[in-house]
């Protein structure tokens, strides 16, 4: 019995992150407006990349309700 359980695959999980998009305006030379994650608070590439359901650089889901 034993041997079955230490020859049994093993599943690497990561836990699952729940982050929402930020609009916030950005400082110093180029200025303007932008969408950051919350969780790594990386920049959208572009507008259209708010509307998505993931964040591109993390993978966090974006279901997280505003703080």
């Amino acid at each position: 019995f034993w041997q079955d359980i230490e020859k049994a695959h093993t599943i690497d999980a990561v836990p699952v992150v729940h982050a929402r998009w930020v609009h916030e305006q950005r400082y110093g030379d180029s200025g303007g407006w932008v969408w950051r994650c919350s969780a790594c608070r990386r920049e959208a590439i572009s507008p259209i990349i708010s509307a998505l359901k993931y964040c591109h650089s993390c993978g966090a889901i974006m279901d997280a309700k505003e703080e």
